[in-house]
């Protein structure tokens, strides 16, 4: 069993295990495979939907995609509902922990709001804003 410390990690560890690049990976669960590389180096999490994906199209336990516990394959009896309830948890987590980060730099409500905003963005769509802040600040 490989020990990975994040979920982007384990998801990195499944795309090697499979010899898969990152595009043919991403072409399986049905994502840009910008998406993934952005998981892959902690900069976002992946949402529900793919998630399952990686699941079902890799058979892997949700207890060791979310969590790094227990075993790379599926735990037998493992259904979709104890999937799905994990998964809120997960998420759950996650959220918090974003919003404990934000509340640590003391950000006013509009650069909070600034910051969930870009985070939910396509990788290209944020290299398109940080592209049109520079000019900005080169004006």
């Amino acid at each position: 069993m490989t020990k990975a410390t994040t979920i982007g990690h384990r998801i990195k560890t499944i795309r090697e295990n499979y010899n898969l690049s990152q595009e043919d990976f991403a072409k399986r669960i049905n994502i840009p495979s910008e998406k993934l590389n952005s998981w892959e180096n902690n900069n976002s999490i992946p949402a529900a939907k793919p998630i399952f994906a990686i699941i079902n199209e890799f058979n892997v336990s949700s207890d060791w995609l979310l969590y790094g516990e227990k075993y790379i394959n599926p735990i037998e009896g493992e259904n979709l509902t104890s999937i799905h309830l994990k998964l809120i948890n997960f998420l759950e987590e996650e959220q918090e922990d974003f919003d404990k980060d934000l509340n640590d730099y003391k950000l006013s409500k509009i650069e909070q709001h600034l910051i969930e905003t870009f985070r939910d963005l396509e990788y290209k769509k944020q290299e398109e804003i940080l592209k049109m802040i520079d000019k900005k600040l080169d004006e």
